[in-house]
């Protein structure tokens, strides 16, 4: 029997309490998650669990700036994804969703109450394995310790976000530096995802005096042996506009098949 929608309400929870629901959600789209929108939601996100008068049908997530980035119904709600999703457009006036093409229940939603939509990230999820760049000699690769942040500091901003991320990253391991003769050469990200998930998120960001030279493949060849060497699985993402991590990234094997895209909503009957 087809599910009927009664009395749908929206309950705010501490992200814990939809571990369950979200382990669902990336079985269900199959690849990993984005790291970009993973820090969306633990970065200041909101949580809704969605009820049906008392039964729990599913959840979304919003950016701590009011953008939708995880909308999941369990199965047999699926079939009345329109209608719950108005509701959350109408309720919260939501004006913006961030949508990985490979999400395809938030991505029909989207679409149907999009007035506008742009591509703003490049995900990567497939490779070629057998491509590799070696380290030039000389070149030493080291865990930047604590001590090392405020030397990091000093660098340009495309190296962290935000000084609390960088010391972050740093604490928990994160950040690779590659040096040649005590001189840093630039900085390689290995992020996990999720904690209990093998998929790694790989970045890199090289010294304006070395940039243009190869080493953004070379950083990023590095960490992608080291993610086969420790029996993980790398994953990558960029901004649409940063043309050269991406080359970067492709000369390393990677293909992107899918994309982030950036919809402008605006609710209506649906």
């Amino acid at each position: 029997m087809p599910a009927i929608i009664n009395n749908i309400k929206f309950e705010p929870v501490n992200i814990s309490v939809l571990k369950s629901m979200r382990m669902s959600y990336f079985y269900e789209i199959k690849l990993s998650q984005e790291l970009f929108l993973e820090w969306q939601v633990k970065n200041g996100g909101q949580y809704y669990k969605i009820y049906n008068d008392k039964s729990e049908i599913g959840y979304f997530i919003l950016s701590k700036d009011d953008i939708l980035v995880e909308f999941y119904l369990v199965h047999d709600y699926i079939i009345k994804k329109e209608e719950v999703f108005s509701r959350i457009l109408q309720d919260f006036s939501l004006k913006k969703v961030y949508c990985k093409t490979f999400d395809s229940i938030l991505l029909i939603c989207s679409q149907l109450f999009s007035r506008s939509s742009k591509i703003i990230g490049t995900i990567f999820r497939d490779y070629i394995s057998t491509i590799n760049i070696e380290l030039e000699p000389f070149m030493k690769v080291r865990i930047a310790r604590e001590t090392d942040i405020d030397k990091l500091l000093q660098y340009d901003s495309n190296l962290y976000e935000t000084p609390e991320e960088l010391k972050y990253m740093v604490h928990n391991k994160m950040v690779y530096m590659f040096e040649k003769e005590s001189v840093l050469i630039g900085c390689g990200f290995l992020i996990r995802v999720l904690p209990d998930r093998k998929y790694y998120d790989i970045g890199m960001w090289v010294n304006p005096e070395f940039r243009k030279q190869g080493y953004a493949s070379l950083i990023i060849s590095h960490l992608k042996k080291l993610c086969f060497s420790h029996g993980y699985i790398p994953v990558c993402g960029c901004a649409l506009e940063n043309i050269a991590s991406r080359k970067a990234l492709e000369r390393n094997g990677f293909i992107s098949k899918h994309a982030i895209i950036e919809f402008e909503v605006s609710y209506h009957e649906s």
